[in-house]
């Protein structure tokens, strides 16, 4: 069955406060504006009767386990409200997070999809020598050894960092029998079992039909070498592989990329310093905004570890996109060229550049997306509050805004 909406909201018998049973229509889908001196019931109307009712509804829709944690709320004094939609409110202040912890990106959602797009697209740098670093599936790898000349021979190897006697123990019961130490091939039980070595796991000549070993023995060696592996070719060069992005001059694994890493309010991304604040707090004065604190030393007030901070796309760091003015965000997305991932980074470019733009709409482009909300005003708080409700994609609500500031 079709439910038509009705063409607007009919109020009959309204008695909210000092509101003497009014009776009134409004039309859907328009601005209105409730005008008046000061206790004339504009807000008994807008506040106490419109949107008290559409917030009680829209949560009496939901399970009765999700209303035991949301409190019981009354049913205004009016005799009957058709027409009416969920309702949001925008009070004065925007009802913004005071935690030092939100931002403008956060509040706007803007942050989880910049943390999907680092995600897909973002390039590991090394924190320690600045030199790009990449991970490598299965079958790249396979291609990489397959590509090598045909009567090349191969050594496949696994870089043990632990080589204790139990670790040698192990490996000899499970029928390995030879190491590389030095660039030289040594019987396994010979070593002291005092450092570290490269386990031979198989070595073989690059001919014709050698493909099915080489994907068994790669997948052997990245088993024992915890998803590293060593190629090392006849005449001494090796190349390292691994499935996680690692750093070959160093020899630095680096996080897989995933949300989390770019997130400040996640173990896997907050500095470990600041714990994500971007302040190192010399004293608390109230729950809200931290008094009194200096900028963390290690990650430089960007609130992220060094391996989140050195993931860039277009040569910039996340937090470098976020201290960017919103105007100047939106020009750089808006120029960013879709690469051969396809319709998942399409799809999130898309969705930066409308909430972008929605903030630009609203007149607030020149905040930075990394400013903490309890630093804006009355009005800065509403157009950010406002542009995030607008980019959730929800249709037919009625949103109640409380002194709306000029051009608004």
């Amino acid at each position: 069955m079709q439910i038509l909406a009705m063409p607007q909201i009919v109020i009959k018998g309204a008695r909210e406060h000092n509101l003497k049973g009014i009776d009134l229509e409004l039309p859907r889908g328009k601005l209105i504006v409730f005008v008046g001196v000061s206790g004339s019931g504009k807000s008994s109307l807008v506040f106490d009767t419109i949107y008290a009712e559409g917030r009680r509804r829209y949560l009496e829709s939901l399970s009765l386990y999700a209303r035991q944690f949301l409190g019981v709320m009354n049913r205004p004094d009016v005799d009957s409200i058709e027409g009416l939609s969920p309702t949001v409110a925008i009070r004065q202040g925007g009802g913004l997070s005071r935690n030092p912890r939100s931002t403008v990106a956060t509040a706007t959602g803007l942050y989880d999809y910049l943390r999907l797009l680092f995600t897909h697209i973002g390039e590991p740098f090394c924190p320690r020598c600045g030199h790009p670093i990449k991970a490598y599936t299965k079958e790249e790898m396979v291609d990489e050894i397959l590509g090598l000349p045909e009567g090349e021979r191969v050594y496949l190897l696994s870089p043990i960092k632990k080589g204790t006697k139990r670790a040698i123990s192990r490996l000899l019961r499970d029928g390995f029998t030879k190491a590389l130490v030095g660039g030289e091939v040594v019987e396994l039980d010979s070593l002291p079992g005092e450092e570290g070595f490269d386990l031979l796991v198989d070595r073989l000549i690059l001919k014709e039909g050698v493909g099915r070993r080489v994907r068994e023995s790669l997948e052997l060696a990245l088993r024992y070498g915890e998803g590293v592996v060593k190629v090392r070719v006849g005449d001494g060069q090796e190349q390292v592989m691994s499935q996680t992005p690692y750093c070959i001059r160093c020899e630095l694994s680096f996080p897989s990329l995933t949300p989390s890493l770019f997130s400040f309010n996640h173990p896997d991304g907050m500095c470990p310093r600041c714990k994500g604040t971007g302040l190192l707090l010399k004293e608390r004065k109230g729950p809200s905004f931290p008094k009194g604190a200096r900028v963390c030393d290690e990650c430089g007030g960007k609130r992220l570890r060094k391996e989140a901070l050195n993931v860039r796309i277009e040569g910039l760091s996340i937090a470098d996109i976020c201290a960017f003015p919103i105007k100047e965000a939106l020009e750089f997305f808006g120029q960013m060229q879709v690469p051969v991932q396809g319709k998942v980074i399409t799809d999130l470019l898309e969705e930066i550049r409308k909430r972008l733009s929605m903030l630009v709409d609203v007149e607030v482009g020149y905040l930075s997306l990394d400013r903490p909300t309890a630093t804006l005003s009355a009005g800065e708080a509403q157009r950010v509050r406002i542009a995030a409700q607008i980019g959730s994609g929800l249709s037919g609500m009625i949103y109640v805004l409380d002194e709306p500031s000029h051009g608004l």
